[in-house]
């Protein structure tokens, strides 16, 4: 049986989610800082649906096989702005009782990881001879991302304190509880961000220690 093809429109589809979620990042930083009671979780639920789009526009994007040199640059772009600016805003302001000194170290780790992985894959890229396919996303990385992302959701929910508390405890759990929790999950995410980045390593090391051809000198 045959794959099903996209029409133009649904060809455009992937690109359209993943510009609406770099779209999405000033928005979250405004109602962020705005004066509204539920300001917290509006921005719990706008990163959720940010996240969701992650994961739809790679679904349709392998469903019916739509790969664009411009999905492929934006789409790891748009998830990295979205990600740290999140991460960058609950440092700033985390869910009680975590305070912002302890949430310095996962949130730094997390970042410093996805810094040198762009900087591994555009090396990587460069360098050619197979080194591309040493940094493939790898099981560990979708470990990360998931553990991740679960964790940044809770701890922005966990910032809520007009309806998430009642959920809560329809749940028979506590906010605080959950908070705690939460952050970690976020340390381990933050342990296997770091865990995936020495694989990757591993993984290209030959490359890196391969002799580079020489340049031709220019008459």
């Amino acid at each position: 049986m045959s794959k099903p093809t996209a029409s133009c429109c649904e060809q455009n589809v992937p690109n359209v989610l993943t510009f609406a979620r770099l779209v999405a990042v000033p928005v979250l930083v405004a109602v962020w800082f705005a004066p509204l009671a539920t300001a917290a979780l509006w921005c719990a639920i706008l990163f959720v649906a940010a996240s969701f789009t992650d994961w739809l526009d790679g679904y349709i994007a392998r469903k019916f096989e739509i790969v664009t040199t411009f999905g492929a640059f934006l789409d790891p772009v748009a998830d990295k702005i979205m990600v740290t600016s999140a991460l960058i805003l609950l440092s700033l302001s985390p869910p009680s009782p975590i305070k912002p000194e302890q949430m310095a170290a996962p949130v730094m780790l997390i970042i410093c990881r996805e810094i040198t992985m762009s900087a591994l894959r555009e090396w990587a890229a460069a360098a050619g001879g197979g080194a591309h396919k040493a940094v493939k996303v790898n099981a560990l990385g979708k470990w990360k991302t998931a553990l991740q992302m679960t964790a940044m959701s809770l701890l922005l929910f966990g910032r809520d304190d007009t309806v998430v508390p009642s959920i809560w405890a329809a749940a028979h759990v506590t906010q605080t509880g959950v908070v705690c929790a939460s952050f970690v999950l976020l340390w381990g995410a933050a342990g296997l961000a770091l865990w995936s980045l020495s694989a990757y390593f591993v993984n290209v090391w030959s490359h890196f220690v391969m002799p580079q051809p020489a340049a031709k000198k220019v008459a």
